[in-house]
């Protein structure tokens, strides 16, 4: 499934499921929007670096490679860090391992090109600019956000029903906290001084399976079944999680219990 925005010369190259490699194109999108092109040029737990891909003809500063049956432009000056949840689509291998290195060091002026070739077109300092201000946006773009934060069970030293007497939040809202639902602006309001050491970025295990571009399809379907923003979908499917996990008919693996996750609340907004 294509985002919203796709090029014409990406529509055309077949894709199919895997993982974040070095060398890989990979599409990237946001709220079913195409947010560009990139080779991947590192993969790290929360995020890959990617240097961005266009058409057209590469200056003296960039270097052409070919793209399916696209002749593309690769941009190593604006290599970028990116969330891995913004990974929609595998296009192709376009670099091995030493054609990135080869590229990497001779954009940071540390080597020179041997096996690639800089185009023969002028250097386009204002394309460049631009293509900068594009991916620094993108790399803003952030799943969950830093006021994103969920209760640090282990941190507080209490046990749900202690957390209840010294919060007065409600029981039911306290298992919900403890399963690892977000805290609202007025929950964390409440926590007062105890916010900062009772409280932590959702940066964990869980919101690694929904950031793994291996779900993105469900989280894109499920945008569309219940009409909801990116943002939202990923953050009811880490709601969800933990019902999920006791569900018989999910697997143990903790992959298959994401993308179970995501189909069940897909089932949900189709029926509701």
């Amino acid at each position: 499934m294509h985002a919203t925005g796709t090029p014409d010369w990406v529509t055309g190259i077949s894709s199919a499921p895997a993982a974040p490699a070095p060398g890989d194109a990979w599409t990237l999108s946001w709220d079913g929007i195409h947010e560009g092109v990139v080779v991947i040029a590192q993969v790290h737990d929360d995020f890959i670096l990617g240097i961005p891909v266009t058409a057209g003809r590469a200056g003296a500063t960039e270097v052409g490679v070919t793209l399916g049956q696209a002749s593309v432009v690769l941009w190593p000056q604006a290599e970028t860090g990116l969330g891995r949840f913004l990974l929609h689509e595998k296009l192709a291998n376009v670099l091995d391992d030493e054609q990135l290195q080869e590229i990497r060091r001779w954009a940071a002026d540390r080597g020179v090109l041997t096996t690639l070739a800089a185009g023969s077109g002028p250097a386009d300092a204002d394309a460049l600019t631009q293509l900068l201000d594009d991916y620094r946006r993108r790399c803003f773009i952030e799943w969950p956000s830093e006021t994103e934060l969920t209760v640090d069970v282990e941190a507080t030293g209490m046990s749900a029903r202690q957390f209840r007497a010294v919060t007065g939040f409600d029981t039911p809202r306290v298992l919900e906290l403890w399963g690892g639902d977000l805290l609202s602006n007025d929950e964390i309001a409440a926590l007062g001084e105890n916010a900062e050491k009772w409280t932590s970025a959702t940066h964990d295990a869980v919101t690694r399976e929904f950031a793994s571009p291996e779900v993105k399809s469900l989280v894109v379907e499920l945008c569309d079944a219940a009409g909801i923003s990116e943002r939202e979908a990923r953050n009811n499917a880490r709601r969800a999680y933990a019902l999920a996990a006791r569900t018989d008919s999910v697997s143990e693996r903790a992959s298959s219990r994401a993308a179970d996750t995501l189909r069940l609340l897909i089932q949900d907004a189709h029926a509701s």
